[in-house]
């Protein structure tokens, strides 16, 4: 049986940069005119919670 070690930082992300990245993302989504109307108020919806 392998152990791992997870005091490593690198097994771990920022919550708040990940919140940022899920906005972003979110935003992008709502911006793009190819998605339809209700879906890019969906995504705005996320963006502003």
């Amino acid at each position: 049986m392998m152990t791992e070690n997870f005091d490593k930082p690198a097994y771990y992300t920022n919550r708040e940069l990940s919140w940022i990245d899920f906005n972003n993302r979110c935003l992008q989504e709502a911006r793009d005119t190819s998605n339809p109307l209700l879906e890019r108020v969906n995504f705005f919806g996320d963006y502003a919670k």
